[in-house]
């Protein structure tokens, strides 16, 4: 019985350029800015978050279940089986905490984060698959500085949308400079055919209709709106051999 293939890499892009500056107290938990403002197209949100989600854990989850299966039917290769399912729930894991901290609320009101776990978590998304991941903090901002959750969540949801833009693999830099409470994102994505997909690109307009929106562009039309309710801007602009995603 041949062994399942094990999930594939996150494709990762290069991202465009971005800038995100939040003043003190923006990124509060309990804003009550960010939930009302999306009240419209909540559910249908919820819903195809829900689907994207499911649909990038679902491979990885699908081949620790087969592998256990196979185990059980006391297959010749288990030390390759075991393998895999080491491989897959390191994945799975990986993923999991990437999306906590990209989509989850945390449990506490005004709770903040690190730059350096949104580079951990960022750089475990991105591990094994074909996009590189370029990190600098002009040593403004150290592994113990405090962050609102909210920009820290701009920072990983566009990670995830630049990958949509590296189908071929490449390369995400990524620039903070500022204040943890006030900080500008700059990312560049390059790489061979390097182009944010116009559907993705779409959906990143503050004024996009949830009910236009698909489980592919639904993480994009999110951090439109996130963007849009911490009083910052987006802007995506292509150029030869890559992308960049302006938030300011």
């Amino acid at each position: 019985m041949p062994l399942p293939a094990a999930v594939g890499s996150q494709v990762a892009a290069s991202m465009p350029v971005m800038n995100a500056r939040v003043e003190e107290g923006a990124g509060d938990e309990g804003r009550a800015g960010i939930s009302s403002g999306l009240a419209g197209g909540d559910l249908r949100l919820a819903q195809l978050l829900c689907s994207r989600l499911c649909h990038d854990l679902i491979g990885a989850a699908g081949a620790i279940s087969n592998g256990v299966e196979l185990l059980a039917d006391k297959a010749a290769d288990a030390a390759d089986i075991h393998d895999l399912i080491g491989l897959s729930g390191r994945q799975l894991n990986r993923r999991l905490a990437f999306y906590r901290q990209a989509f989850a609320m945390s449990g506490t009101k005004g709770a903040g984060s690190s730059i350096e776990e949104a580079r951990r978590l960022a750089a475990a998304f991105l591990d094994g698959g074909r996009v590189a991941l370029l990190w600098s903090d002009g040593g403004r901002l150290g592994a113990g500085d405090g962050m609102p959750a909210s920009l820290v969540r701009v920072l990983l949801c566009a990670i995830l949308v630049a990958s949509e833009g590296l189908g071929r693999g490449g390369t995400i830099s990524v620039r903070i400079e500022g204040a943890p409470s006030a900080s500008t994102f700059v990312i560049d994505g390059e790489g061979r055919g390097a182009e944010v997909p116009a559907a993705v690109a779409a959906a990143l307009d503050p004024r996009a209709a949830a009910e236009a929106i698909t489980a592919r562009t639904a993480p994009a039309y999110y951090l439109g709106q996130l963007v849009r309710h911490l009083n910052a801007r987006i802007d995506l602009v292509h150029r030869d051999g890559g992308f960049c995603l302006h938030i300011a």
